[in-house]
């Protein structure tokens, strides 16, 4: 029931006044199939304040009753500012994928229905399904008098970011923000599906070694030729130092 009205309030807000709120869910994966997870929740000043004198509501604990990833309590929380925002940020890593999924899938209210992830020594490949809970049905089941309908906004956002390591070649993302894919989460309780795959960077051919290669040879094919040389005079000289001293005198 906390989580519900935790819930309304923060919709009762966004109802009242020009407030945003957003909802972000962040995976950043490497090679190996390990990496980082992050819940982001962030208000503007106005909802800050607007919620201010109410006892127990902040964004990123809401987030976290909300989908009850108690598992993620150990993580690491942090908070930034952009424009008029106030973010709390809590992350946590794991060593490989199943770690994340077991975590992600197997917690009791997680948005997260599918989780999968295929990778080889060239690529990888993840799919999703996440659903978010209904707002819209949260309001009207607690008779507000007010329509849920106008909650189809850009007042409170919920969005999926994947950063896959590599090259991505393929991809039903929203948009990409830099080298991260982001998908869009509704808030009515509809199923979001999301799939990308990425082609691991392969090192280049070190032709530099090949043309350090060809300059040491050509350098020793240099200092083998001036040797040669050098031996060849001397040995010139001494022949001809060897004739002259062999040579028979003039007598007088």
């Amino acid at each position: 029931m906390r989580r519900r009205w935790g819930l309304m309030l923060v919709a009762v807000a966004l109802l009242t006044a020009s407030c945003r709120a957003e909802l972000n869910f962040a995976v950043m994966l490497e090679e190996d199939g390990s990496g980082n997870f992050t819940i982001e929740a962030g208000i503007d000043d106005e909802l800050e304040n607007l919620l201010g004198n109410v006892p127990d509501i902040e964004a990123l604990t809401l987030a976290l009753e909300a989908f009850d990833f108690g598992t993620l309590v150990g993580g690491e929380v942090g908070e930034y500012r952009e424009g008029d925002m106030r973010y709390r940020t809590l992350s946590t890593g794991f060593a490989d994928f199943e770690e994340l999924r077991r975590d992600l899938i197997q917690v009791e209210g997680s948005p997260f229905r599918e989780l999968m992830l295929v990778r080889s020594d060239e690529d990888m490949s993840i799919e999703a399904e996440v659903v978010l809970p209904d707002l819209g049905a949260l309001i009207e089941a607690t008779e507000l008098p007010f329509d849920p309908g106008i909650l189809d906004n850009d007042a409170l956002l919920a969005s999926l970011r994947i950063q896959l390591p590599g090259t991505v070649d393929a991809h039903d993302a929203d948009r990409i923000d830099g080298e991260v894919l982001v998908w869009e989460l509704p808030l009515s309780g509809g199923v979001t599906t999301i799939s990308a795959h990425s082609t691991f960077d392969q090192p280049g051919f070190p032709w530099w070694t090949i043309v350090v290669a060809v300059l040491i040879i050509a350098g020793l094919g240099v200092l083998f030729v001036a040797r040669g040389s050098r031996e060849a005079a001397q040995q010139a000289a001494l022949d001809a130092a060897e004739a002259e001293a062999s040579a028979p005198l003039d007598m007088p």
